[in-house]
């Protein structure tokens, strides 16, 4: 990530917001209470994430200096990076090259590592956040994150066009892909 809070360009703003106000949606989120430390990149995401919701959205800032009042927050962050790690190092052993946050790769392996958490980190519970949400075990087949693979690409409706250019009788439909992951709303290959 190379900035907090929200990005300066629409186009990645509205992408961010999407994203957060999905995931909200999709966890079941009602009554909410959104509490940061007052960074202003924070506040501003905030903000606007307050005013984009349709349900009821409080805000609340931490006290200043005082790092244990968002302890549930800081240790999700820590899970994430170390996630993150494990991911990063293994595909770097894999391809022989250091990953750095510049490469396109890079959100993409922030995105997976959530999923994983989210799936398969059994809480205090003894369920996933997956389970309580949805009230059923993850069970789809998951890639090697970075894994180069095939996959067949997507036709259009009426099977006469994909990548939007017309098949040939002797095309193939298949394509070279590196596996990214799965999207958290359709399911979908990420490739």
């Amino acid at each position: 990530v190379e900035m907090k809070g929200v990005d300066s360009s629409k186009e990645n703003s509205d992408y961010t917001m999407h994203l957060i106000l999905t995931w909200m949606k999709q966890g079941g989120y009602k009554d909410l209470v959104i509490r940061s430390d007052g960074e202003p990149a924070l506040v501003a995401l905030m903000e606007k994430i307050q005013t984009k919701r349709t349900e009821p959205t409080r805000l609340q800032r931490s006290p200043p200096h005082s790092p244990q009042s968002l302890g549930h927050a800081e240790q999700s962050v820590n899970r994430l990076k170390n996630q993150m790690r494990t991911l990063r190092f293994c595909l770097e052993g894999k391809i022989g090259a250091v990953l750095v946050a510049s490469m396109p790769i890079w959100s993409w392996l922030a995105r997976h590592a959530a999923f994983l958490i989210t799936r398969f980190q059994v809480r205090a519970s003894g369920r996933t956040a997956y389970q309580e949400s949805t009230d059923s075990d993850y069970r789809s087949e998951l890639a090697e994150f970075g894994e180069a693979l095939m996959f067949q690409e997507a036709a259009s409706y009426t099977g006469e066009m994909q990548m939007g250019r017309r098949v040939k009788a002797l095309d193939t439909a298949w394509r070279k892909g590196v596996w990214a992951g799965r999207s958290e709303i359709t399911n979908e290959h990420i490739v």
